[in-house]
C-alpha cells in the first residue's frame, strides 16, 4: 500500500520530493521507534541530544525541501546543443500549488507506512525468536 502512495504522488510531484520522502525513512522509522517505546533517548546525554537534533534536522530539511516553491533550475537549457529541447520539463511543474501539498503530504504518508512495516517486521522477529527458544 505504501508503494502505491509513493509512486501516485510521484506523479504529481518531482523527484526531488520523492528522493528526499525516501531518504528520511530512517528518521520516520526511528521516531515511530521512540513513539512505540522500542527506542530509547537520555535526553542529557550527548548521544541523546545528538539523536534528537539528528531527527529534527532530517524532518524540517524534508519539509523545506518538498514545500518550497522556488525557480527551477536548468543548466543544461542554457547550453546551446541542448536550447531547442523542452522535453525534461516534468508534467509535475503544470500542477498547482494545492495539488502539490496535498500530495506531498501523500508521500509522507507513504514513507510512514513504509516505516511502520518496517517496525512491525522487527516485532514479529522478536515473537518469532521467543517462540523459538521456549
Amino acid at each position: 500500500m505504501a508503494l502505491i502512495l509513493y509512486n501516485g504522488s510521484l506523479k504529481y510531484t518531482s523527484p526531488t520530493v520523492a528522493s528526499a520522502m525516501a531518504n528520511s525513512i530512517p528518521a520516520i522509522t526511528f521516531f515511530l521507534a521512540l513513539l512505540m517505546k522500542m527506542e530509547v533517548i537520555k535526553f542529557r546525554s550527548s548521544s541523546g541530544m545528538a539523536k534528537t537534533a539528528g531527527i529534527t534536522l532530517c524532518l524540517a530539511g524534508v519539509l523545506v525541501m518538498a514545500l518550497y516553491a522556488g525557480r527551477s533550475l536548468s543548466p543544461l537549457g542554457r547550453h546551446r546543443v541542448l536550447a531547442g529541447r523542452h522535453g525534461g520539463r516534468q508534467a509535475a511543474e503544470h500542477v498547482s500549488k494545492g495539488v502539490w501539498i496535498t500530495w506531498t503530504f501523500v508521500m509522507l504518508l507513504a514513507c510512514v507506512g513504509w516505516s511502520l512495516w518496517i517496525i512491525f517486521q522487527v516485532s514479529h522477529q522478536a515473537v518469532d525468536r521467543s517462540v523459538i527458544l521456549c
